[in-house]
């Protein structure tokens, strides 16, 4: 099989990848300057709105993001008193929001579901619905390409 050549406007991982850089980069400006916290704040603080509770490796496994990052965006939140934390050992401590951050979540959330409206505005709710059912299929694919990478072999 021939290999073709990588058109961006048609690669689906950089299509994607433009989607989520735009959306942070400006997301993470708006957040900052409304509610005094980033995006990547913002995900871990959704996270744990929607759950209720997590562990930095939950966080980082759901969220498919770097340990460390989910870690300093813990330690900022926890500076700004939007979450707290539970230690059961060094490897086990609990995340939770405190009602200040539960607060701040509800706020962030009016603007967040606002941004997905804008963004798909010119989906029907039948384009809506099976572009999210093509999403929930891609991120179950995510397993074998982290594999597929991990053990590729260049000749």
């Amino acid at each position: 099989m021939a290999q073709r050549d990588l058109v961006p406007e048609s690669y689906v991982p950089a299509l994607l990848a433009w989607i989520n850089g735009g959306l942070t980069a400006e997301g993470s400006q708006a957040y900052r300057r409304l509610f005094g916290i980033g995006i990547a704040e913002w995900h871990v603080l959704a996270y744990l709105g929607h759950i209720g509770v997590g562990t930095g490796l939950a966080i980082s496994k759901s969220l498919y993001v770097d340990k460390a990052a989910v870690s300093r965006s813990i330690a900022s939140l926890k500076r700004k008193k939007l979450v707290r934390t539970v230690v059961h050992s060094r490897r086990n401590i609990e995340v939770f929001p405190t009602e200040q951050g539960m607060d701040r979540y509800r706020k962030i959330l009016r603007l967040a579901l606002l941004r997905e409206k804008q963004l798909l505005k010119d989906f029907s709710p039948e384009e809506r619905a099976q572009l999210i059912e093509f999403l929930h299929r891609l991120l179950k694919r995510l397993p074998d390409i982290q594999n597929l990478s991990a053990n590729y072999r260049v000749s």
